[in-house]
C-alpha cells in the first residue's frame, strides 16, 4: 500500500508540473499495483482527457465511479465526456 501511495503521489506531482508522460506512467503503475485505487483511475482519466484521448479518459472515469460511487467528480466527468463524444461523432 505504501508503494502504491508513493506512485500515486509521484503521478500527481508530475501532473502538477505538466509532465504528462511521467504522470501517465506513475498513475498506470499505481493501477497495476492496486486496480481498485479509484483516485488513480480518475487522475489518469484527467491526463488522458488533457491528451485528447477521450475514450480512454471516459473508461478511467467510469472505472473510478464504479470503484468509488462517492467520487462525484468522476461521475460528472464521465457524463460530460459521454455528451462530448456523442456530439463529436
Amino acid at each position: 500500500m505504501r508503494v502504491t501511495r508513493c506512485r500515486y503521489n509521484l503521478g500527481s506531482a508530475h501532473h502538477a508540473r505538466k509532465d504528462i508522460d511521467r504522470a501517465t506512467y506513475h498513475f498506470t503503475r499505481t493501477i497495476a499495483l492496486d486496480p481498485n485505487y479509484a483516485d488513480a483511475h480518475f487522475n489518469l482519466g484527467i491526463v488522458y482527457q488533457e491528451m485528447g484521448e477521450l475514450k480512454k479518459a471516459l473508461q478511467c472515469y467510469e472505472t473510478a465511479s464504479r470503484l468509488d460511487p462517492q467520487l462525484s467528480e468522476a461521475s460528472k466527468a464521465s457524463r460530460f465526456l459521454r455528451q462530448t463524444i456523442g456530439t463529436a461523432g
